[in-house]
């Protein structure tokens, strides 16, 4: 376990963490300012790491390029960045587990640039193993929406909260058929029909809707 956060990196430490190229399972990069992980940045080769923090870095995009060398990778929060634009990186990393993008918010960002997250369509194609995926409070383009369609069916949690969803139709969750745990609070522009809450009745355990516009719980019967 190596724990470098809070160190006002604004690089990746590459000669620190090529002393544990082989070893290391955990790391935490937190609080540091990275502002883009891209296609210039080298990637980090560790492909034993299980869990990665990358929370609060200042990160705006972050490119497939970065996580070439994660093949273990597990873990993997995001969380309290301006991300706006995520490519397709899945195929990097197909044993996640675990993806944290939640709170990735509009403040500090070039004002040319987009305030809403833009999810490549096959960005979490190849995450055949997905179990928990964490959006909520980061707001989501239209298009962006797309990307959820190709969920894996092995989430089991999933937090959709303050995304301003848009209607895609009553199929859109219609894949994740093992599906216990879903938030999708303060959704007020969605229209939620009984038809999609159907198609996940089977499995689900918990549903938290609060401030968002379900109308009708027929289903739960």
């Amino acid at each position: 376990m190596l724990s470098l956060a809070h160190n006002n990196f604004n690089q990746l430490p590459a000669v620190l963490l090529n002393q544990s190229i082989n070893t290391l399972l955990y790391l935490s990069l937190a609080g540091n300012d990275f502002k883009f992980l891209d296609v210039q940045m080298p990637s980090i080769n560790l492909p034993n790491l299980v869990q990665l923090d990358l929370r609060r870095c200042g990160l705006r995009t972050v490119w497939e390029n970065f996580f070439k060398f994660l093949d273990s990778l597990e873990y993997l929060y995001l969380s309290y960045n301006n991300i706006m634009t995520l490519h397709d990186f899945s195929f990097n990393i197909p044993h996640l587990l675990t993806l944290d993008l939640s709170y990735n918010e509009e403040q500090g960002l070039v004002e040319d640039l987009p305030n809403r997250l833009r999810i490549s369509e096959f960005a979490f194609a190849f995450m055949k193993k997905l179990q928990n995926l964490d959006l909520s409070h980061t707001k989501l383009e239209l298009k962006s929406v797309t990307s959820l369609t190709r969920l894996s069916h092995s989430v089991i949690g999933m937090s959709l909260c303050y995304t301003d969803l848009t209607f895609l139709g009553d199929k859109f969750l219609s894949n994740l058929n093992k599906i216990k745990f879903l938030d999708v609070s303060g959704n007020t522009q969605f229209n939620f029909t009984r038809i999609i809450f159907s198609d996940l009745s089977r499995t689900l355990e918990r549903l938290d809707a609060r401030d968002s516009n379900v109308r009708n719980l027929d289903w739960t019967r």
